[in-house]
């Protein structure tokens, strides 16, 4: 298959796989996307507990411990699957990896096979300028648990190739990231994600 098919089939698979995508621009269409968990968050650290931020008084003590391991776990995915973003090969091991992160992993494993197919790469570190929850359901009992985060990301410390080449970044402006998490009110039981959203250009974290 020639280059220009191959970027044909990525523009048309990531319309169903991506859950946001950025607009076209007057010069053409616009490069792909970073791939969703090619950056890590680099969390700005929480206000000491003499000054807590606003918004942690919207939360109890149990909603906010929950949101802090919700918070902890979508970090360990960011930075375990850089390097597989980063190399762009589908495989039985990337399978395995994305059932232990995602209720539907498939998408994730579907859209690395796109990405492997176009010669898709994503490298770097974003850098994640806050984080706070806007939903935390944490009930006791037998009730599972939610958390959704949202966060201010500028990922200009990241680059994604095609074909060897660097291609142009949707927007140079933090972006909001938006992270569902939930879990059954277990100890044992491991936070997955069921959501994962980025603005692309569509919603900078000026007006989030």
């Amino acid at each position: 298959m020639s280059q220009s098919k191959n970027g044909m089939l990525v523009a048309v698979t990531l319309a169903g796989l991506v859950l946001t995508s950025a607009c076209q621009s007057e010069a053409g269409p616009e490069p792909l996307p970073p791939a969703e968990s090619s950056t890590t968050a680099a969390v700005t650290p929480r206000p000491s507990p003499t000054q807590p931020a606003a918004w942690e008084s919207k939360f109890t003590p149990r909603q906010l411990r929950a949101y802090e391991s919700a918070l902890r776990r979508y970090q360990e995915y960011e930075t375990r699957s850089e390097p597989i973003w980063r190399a762009g090969e589908a495989n039985a091991r990337t399978e395995r990896f994305f059932k232990g992160y995602f209720f539907a992993w498939l998408n994730q494993q579907r859209r690395l096979a796109v990405y492997e197919e176009a010669e898709v790469r994503s490298f770097g570190l974003g850098r994640t300028l806050s984080s706070r929850p806007t939903r935390i359901v944490a009930s006791g009992g037998s009730g599972g648990q939610s958390v959704t985060i949202r966060q201010c990301v500028d990922f200009n410390g990241t680059r994604t190739t095609q074909y060897g080449k660097v291609t142009k970044k949707f927007t140079r402006k933090p972006q909001v990231r938006t992270i569902t998490l939930s879990r059954y009110n277990k100890p044992e039981a491991p936070w997955m994600i069921s959501s994962l959203k980025t603005s692309l250009g569509k919603q900078p974290c000026s007006v989030a």
